[in-house]
């Protein structure tokens, strides 16, 4: 993604369609056990070499209908997900996970969406402790820290955004 795009740049290629797929970047915990004390894009760079088949949306609300589940969008007859290269997404299984879909082939080429579900050790451990946003106590434990700590390759990528965005939260 050019520094010089903007997201209303980069959608506009997509208003015909219900909206844009985007799979995630899995970013780890960069070995960090304490929470660093930086900015969240400097400190975790290294993620899962490969982008996760699951995706969040960018919907165009013209065409939305309603929630299939909490993640997964439904929209009007002829309009659907695509992905950055106007692929349709394809249905998941029964068995792996109800009126969902899935990336064929993810990519981000023109967009990326950076997942930091892991970040320190420490973080981790005090969402154990706090539990989930609805309140219910938070589900993984630290068996699936370790299981999503993913630093299989340095993704430096959306450096290139931070100067301007210091810039903009005035450090």
């Amino acid at each position: 993604v050019s520094t010089q795009s903007t997201g209303k740049q980069i959608l506009k290629d997509y208003t015909p369609y219900g909206g844009l797929a985007i799979g995630w970047a899995w970013f780890g915990s960069n070995g960090h056990i304490k929470k660093p004390h930086t900015l969240v894009l400097e400190a975790f760079t290294k993620r899962r070499k490969e982008l996760d088949i699951l995706y969040k949306a960018i919907i165009q609300p013209k065409y939305f209908n309603r929630m299939k589940t909490v993640h997964y969008p439904a929209f009007n007859d002829g309009h659907g997900l695509v992905t950055e290269k106007f692929d349709r997404l394809s249905l998941l299984p029964e068995h792996v996970k109800k009126l969902a879909y899935t990336l064929n082939h993810p990519t981000s080429d023109i967009i990326q969406l950076n997942h930091y579900k892991v970040k320190s050790q420490e973080d981790w451990m005090e969402r154990m402790q706090r539990g989930a946003v609805a309140g219910d106590p938070w589900r993984d434990k630290l068996d699936h820290f370790y299981a999503y700590d993913f630093n299989e390759i340095e993704d430096t990528e959306i450096l290139k955004f931070l100067p301007s965005l210091k810039k903009r939260m005035g450090i």
